[in-house]
This record gives C-alpha cells, structure tokens and sequence, in this order.
C-alpha cells in the first residue's frame, strides 16, 4: 500500500496520466462515429431517402441494442478496479463472464430491433423511408453479436491500458468499412469510380450500408480477441471459463442502470428522428446530417469519459480516493474545455460542415438551423458524458439511469413537445429539448460525482 504522503499523486500528473489514456481512446470513439459518418455521406449519395433511411434504421438499431451494450458496459468499473487491486486473475474470469452475458442479450436485443424496424409504418413514417430503415436493420442483425463482443473486449483491453491494439483495430475497421460501403452499396457503379475493374456485383442500396457495417463489426471483433489472448495473467487451479453466476448477477446489477441510461438518452434521440421521419422526408434527413456531425465532437467525449472511467475505478481498486476524486473532476473539466472548440465551428461555419453530408439547399438549410443549436448544447453534453464515465468507474450506475430519465423524458420531451408543435416552432422546437434534457443531466451527474467523492467509496470484489 502506498504511504499517505503520495496518496492521490499531484495534479499534473492526474491530467498527464488522464490525457495520455484519454487521446487514443478518443480516437477510437471518434473512428466509431466516422464510420457512422461515412455510411451517411454514402447514404447521401444515393439520395435523401437513402439519407433519411440511414439514419433512421442506424437508430433503430442502436436503441434497440443499447440497453444490451450498456449491460456490458458494467463489465468496466469491475475489471478496473481488480487490475488497479492487482487482481489480474480476478479481471480476466470477469472478462469471461462478459462474454456469456453478451452472447446471452443478443438474442432478445436483436428481435427488438427487427420488431421495432417491422413496425415503423405504425408510427407513420414515410412509407420509403420506413423501407430502407428495415431493409439496414435486417442487413445489420447479425452485428449485434460483434457489438456486444467488442465492447466487452474493448473494456478489458482499455481497463489493463493496452491501447494500441484498439486503434489498430479501429483504423482496421474504418477502412474495411469505407470499402466496403462503396462495393455493397454501389456494386460496380462505385468500384469503377475509384478506377478499378468491374467485379460484376449490383449495389444493394442502403441494405449494402448495413451489410457493410455487419461484417466490419466481426473484423474489429477479431483483431480485439487476438489482442486479449496476448494478455498474460497467473494460472490457477480454478478454470478462467467456468460459468460464475454470481459474477455475471453482479454484472447485472452493475449493467442494467447503464443499460437503462443509455436507453433513456439513445431512446430520445431516436423517438425524435421517427418524429422527424412523420413530418417530412427533408426533416428526418437534416435531423441525420446534423446529428452525424454533434455526434463527431461527442465521441471525443465519450473517449474522456471512459478513461475518466478507468482512472476512477483503478485508483478506487488501490485505495487512493483522492487520486478518483481528482481523476474525475479533471475529465469533467478537460471535457468542456474541449467542447468549445466544435461549439465555435459549429457557430462560425455550419453551411460548410452540413455541406459534407448533403448538397440538397433544403435539407441543408433546416440543418445548418439544427446544427446551430447543436453548438449550445456542446458543452453540457459532454460534461453528461464524463461525469457519466466517473461514477461508473465509482460503481455508481443507479444514479445516473434516474437523472437520464428525469432529465430527458420529464424535462426535455415534454417541453420539444412543447416547442415543436404547441410553439410550432417544428424540428427546432425538438432540439431545443434535446439540449434542456443534457443540460439537466449535465448538473445532475457532476453533482452526484462531487458528493459521492468527498466521502468513503468501497471497491468493487468478484472473489
């Protein structure tokens, strides 16, 4: 055990240990979201149906496997705290049971999102556009099993500070996908464009965008598993694969109010483009393109909160809490210093930035109008975002599900509601309640963060 004097280290070197973890981590976030970026500027390509579609069946998707992908996040604060514990054994038979549990949520999680993608016209969603949404759901069903399986890579891998073989597979992935969309969504028409001969193969449209996203998926998933078996631990008598349903209830208990937060946030979003979907075609397609490109500076967010994470949860695994309570307080304010910067493009040049997704003038100008509300919402969003990460490394999930729901569906729904059809002020209305429900969760989570900090924090055991 470390003596009291260098308890909780010096501030300089809580911010060098949380940038140099956090830089690549962002940059992992960041590639997730580009290859999300790039499937909508291929969809944009083929038209604003296909734009519309796009977005709408990547929503679909995602909210319906969210609530699965937040359960395996819960595998992150446990493995954190064992490895910072020196308990590398313990992480390892962990990272075990994140597995089983993952295949296990795959199963319902997929037959929701296909359920949910077989019901939009319910919701009355353009006819075209619902189709297009059902035909990426169906070409993505399969990937749910890779999303699940690489997130819980991904939190070992990141947990034990091996980076390296998570960007590989990032930038991995990030090419095989842009190749990919361009031969599966264009056939030949797209593989000539790049000056090469024809295969003889047919686009498939935006079911090519999604089967493109499936087999990507299974790529990063391979290159993530060999990573994890270079990963050296000490043997015991006891199998690392044995089935411990203790761990995996544990692991629940843990997962379900992230999974549950998630939801909540993802939900929204998502409930919010099926409403732009039954307004307008253009409305549903300026939603996408404006959300692609917020979704760009939250990513880098999203980075920082998980290595706000694992620095939280390592230095609670070593009984160093001030060293958490610094860990954490710096993500927090090194997210928002960050967040100017897109808040700043977003204000001083959105034409140009919506122009890279969509050269229709009327989906453009609704956009630039969402994406300038966007840039109000930059800040707080990632401050939720990290303040999120910090309480999961303490352990503390149930919180944060309350203040997403409260903030998002009692705060921010009602009053888009509000805005966009009592007020009339349509799509802007709804995104004027998007950023009341992230400013709400905003100071709710740091809050909570602060408090929770300033006292006594027991770590996480599976032993």
């Amino acid at each position: 055990m470390k003596s009291e004097d260098h308890r909780g280290g010096s501030s300089p070197g809580v911010v060098r240990e949380l940038i140099r973890l956090a830089l690549p981590l962002s940059f992992i976030h960041l590639s997730i979201h580009l290859t999300s970026l790039v499937d909508t500027i291929v969809a944009g390509h083929l038209g604003d149906v296909a734009l519309a579609g796009v977005g709408l069946g990547s929503s679909t998707f995602f909210t319906a496997s969210i609530f699965g992908l937040g359960v395996g996040l819960g595998l992150g604060p446990i493995i954190s705290q064992a490895l910072g514990g020196g308990r590398s054994w313990d992480a390892r038979h962990a990272l075990w049971q994140g597995r089983y549990l993952a295949l296990l949520m795959s199963v319902p999680m997929g037959m929701l999102a296909v359920g949910i993608a077989e019901s939009l016209h319910l919701f009355g969603v353009v006819s075209e556009v619902a189709e297009d949404a059902r035909g990426y759901v169906w070409a993505r069903l399969l990937n749910v099993v890779g999303l699940y399986g690489t997130v819980v890579l991904r939190s070992y891998l990141q947990a034990a500070h091996r980076i390296r073989p998570i960007v590989i597979s990032a930038v991995v992935a990030n090419v095989a996908n842009l190749v990919l969309d361009i031969l599966l969504a264009f056939g030949d028409e797209g593989w000539v464009r790049w000056g090469l001969p024809p295969l003889g193969l047919s686009g498939w449209g935006v079911a090519g965008i999604g089967w493109a996203s499936t087999l990507t998926g299974f790529i990063q998933l391979g290159v993530l598993a060999l990573a994890v078996r270079g990963v050296r631990i000490p043997s015991r008598k006891r199998s690392l694969r044995e089935l411990d349903w203790r761990l995996i209830r544990r692991l629940t208990q843990i997962g379900v109010p992230i999974g549950t937060q998630l939801l909540a946030e993802v939900g929204i979003f998502t409930l919010v483009q099926v409403i732009m979907a039954t307004i307008s075609t253009r409305a549903a397609a300026a939603h996408q393109t404006a959300l692609m490109l917020s979704s760009l500076s939250f990513s880098v967010c999203l980075g920082i909160g998980a290595a706000t994470a694992v620095q939280v949860g390592r230095a609670i695994g070593a009984d160093d809490l001030p060293r958490a309570r610094a860990a954490g307080m710096v993500g927090i304010g090194v997210s928002v210093l960050f967040m100017l910067v897109p808040a700043g493009l977003m204000v001083g040049i959105p034409g140009t930035l919506c122009g890279w997704i969509t050269a229709d003038p009327d989906v453009l100008d609704l956009a630039v109008q969402l994406l300038l509300i966007a840039a109000v919402y930059q800040v707080v969003d990632g401050a939720q975002a990290v303040a999120s990460g910090a309480l999961r490394g303490v352990g503390v999930t149930r919180w944060s599900m309350g203040a997403h729901l409260i903030s998002h569906w009692l705060v921010g729904f009602p009053l888009g509601l509000f805005l966009g059809f009592g007020l009339g002020m349509g799509p802007s209305g709804f995104w004027w309640g998007l950023t009341a429900g992230l400013g709400a969760a905003a100071i709710s989570l740091s809050v909570k963060f602060f408090r929770v900090s300033a006292g006594s924090i027991e770590a996480l055991r599976v032993d």
